[in-house]
């Protein structure tokens, strides 16, 4: 697969991923009492989520250094780890229910965190795609808390606050579509400066 097609590709499933953690937002805030219904549609966001971040690290990974890798791994273990205690979540299956949160919960902060600071670095997107990750997580908090009123926080069945989580992947589902291939493997686009030609011979004619 072309990196433009990486990017093209990628995009669209992290505009589809946004859409659906918007929705998933939305039906939270339309039922305020939490509801294990929610804890099953958490997966579908959740699961179109992981490949768009795959794709956006292929887009980009040999710009990321040492820290995007790390970051990346970090993030992808994160969400395997997420993945199995929503699983818990959903089939009330308590002794693994821990793996979500808050042990999958903490290591995304930081591992999104790390890839955000990353992309600011590789220069492949704009520098607010970078921020955009690295907030994700802290923005659905804050929006959680700040639906509290409408849909009280609790520890199932609510996600009031994946309006962050949508939010963020619907601006990185764009920058992707709309990311300028050429321009972002370019030397310039990663802080390298090339030196200016000169004429063979100029020194000799001076």
């Amino acid at each position: 697969m072309t990196t433009n097609g990486t990017a093209r590709r990628s995009g669209a499933v992290g505009l589809v991923a946004g859409a659906l953690w918007c929705v998933l937002s939305i039906a939270s805030l339309a039922t305020p009492d939490p509801e294990r219904y929610l804890d099953a549609l958490f997966l579908a966001p959740f699961l179109l989520t992981a490949p768009a971040f795959v794709g956006l690290h292929l887009f980009q990974r040999d710009h990321l250094g040492r820290l995007g890798r790390v970051a990346f791994w970090i993030s992808s273990v994160a969400m395997v780890a997420i993945l199995i205690g929503q699983m818990g979540q959903v089939f009330d299956i308590d002794a693994i229910v821990w793996l979500g949160f808050p042990a999958g919960l903490l290591a995304w902060v930081v591992g999104f965190a790390l890839y955000g600071i990353a992309t600011i670095r590789a220069g492949a997107l704009p520098r607010w795609a970078g921020g955009a990750i690295a907030l994700s997580q802290p923005l659905a908090i804050l929006l959680g808390v700040a639906f509290s009123p409408i849909s009280p926080l609790a520890d199932y069945g609510d996600y009031s606050g994946a309006l962050g989580h949508g939010l963020v992947w619907l601006a990185i589902g764009w920058a992707l579509l709309t990311a300028e291939v050429g321009a972002s493997t370019a030397p310039a686009a990663r802080g390298v400066i090339l030196p200016e030609p000169t004429l063979q011979g100029a020194d000799t004619l001076s």
